[in-house]
């Protein structure tokens, strides 16, 4: 372990703290004392240091959303999470969407990611934003089916299989909302099991279906009755809209892989990885059994969505995405 005192001194670009920046890349931990951290307002000198912090990619431009993990660190739940990566094979397609659908796809898709396009030709924007809705569009099927499964799934020991749903826009909470409510497979849902978060009335509203900006549904507020104990929360990623909520009752979130904000991505997830998550399994320990506290995160993908899935540590939008589908 390396302990820095006086952290302000290995701050600005010298040999000094460049030889102190390598120590403690190296060590398994290291602990920085410091009165004022920033004495000349210049914050992203604590760059270099903080990506020592995070295990996604960070820098001049975001940086600041470390920052946010390290003060935020000590309200996460000491859950473990089970990470899921589920790909929707191109045979299950045709199950999933039209075979006009399939063939738009194949058609601005390179063949890399399942489509018909040489994989030297060009692809615009347009291509692009057609590829991926498509793609987007087989997930959000298997979201709504990967949902309900979890939900029949045997309950754990403590706490729930209650999942959060997390969409990529306004439009895409919607769309997951209307295919939970009317999709019969494996369990019915009402509109009494699905919670929006959404800081106003979403567009193409579903009447009967609650929205709140900043909900707080945890174990205490469900067992007081201050809140339904919904099925199913949908939310979305934004760095504009709502901030604040907890929903540390459920114990799953399912989602896919988005462009945006690597801070928008980690922070929604927190929503249910936090204090007061109680969600516990029991596991074999040879002939003895163990309670682990686990929350499931399931991501799901297909085609050309594998550039977001090899790439989801970073920061991108739709101009730079499709710069790195053509690398």
């Amino acid at each position: 372990m390396l302990i820095v005192d006086e952290m302000h001194l290995v701050l600005n670009d010298s040999q000094r703290t460049g030889a102190i920046v390598s120590i403690a890349q190296i060590c398994k931990e290291f602990i920085a004392f410091i009165g004022t951290l920033i004495k000349d307002k210049k914050s992203e000198k604590l760059l270099k240091w903080y990506k020592m912090l995070v295990k996604y990619t960070i820098n001049i431009d975001n940086y600041l959303i470390a920052q946010n993990a390290v003060i935020t660190k000590l309200l996460k739940s000491p859950a473990r999470v089970k990470e899921v990566s589920i790909e929707i094979k191109k045979k299950e397609w045709k199950n999933l969407i039209s075979s006009e659908d399939i063939e738009l796809y194949e058609r601005v898709t390179y063949r890399k990611f399942g489509g018909l396009k040489d994989d030297n030709a060009k692809m615009d924007e347009h291509d692009f934003y057609q590829s991926t809705n498509i793609a987007y569009k087989i997930c959000n099927q298997k979201m709504v089916e990967k949902t309900k499964d979890l939900l029949i799934e045997k309950k754990p020991k403590k706490g729930t299989n209650h999942v959060m749903m997390i969409a990529n826009s306004y439009n895409h909470q919607q769309e997951l909302t209307r295919m939970l409510l009317e999709d019969n497979y494996n369990i019915k849902l009402t509109k009494d099991d699905i919670l929006l978060v959404a800081n106003k009335q979403p567009k193409n509203f579903i009447e009967g279906i609650l929205y709140l900006d900043s909900p707080d549904l945890t174990n205490d507020t469900v067992s007081s009755k201050k809140i339904n104990d919904y099925k199913v929360v949908v939310t979305y990623l934004s760095s504009t809209t709502v901030a604040g909520y907890n929903l540390s009752r459920l114990g799953n979130i399912v989602t896919s892989y988005y462009t945006g904000n690597i801070g928008d991505k980690e922070q929604v997830k927190q929503r249910v990885n936090r204090t007061g998550q109680e969600r516990t399994i029991v596991v074999k320990d040879g002939k003895d059994e163990k309670n682990i506290l686990e929350i499931g995160l399931y991501k799901i993908w297909t085609g050309i969505l594998e550039w977001a899935k090899n790439n989801e540590s970073t920061t991108f939008d739709h101009k730079n995405a499709l710069a790195q589908v053509k690398g």
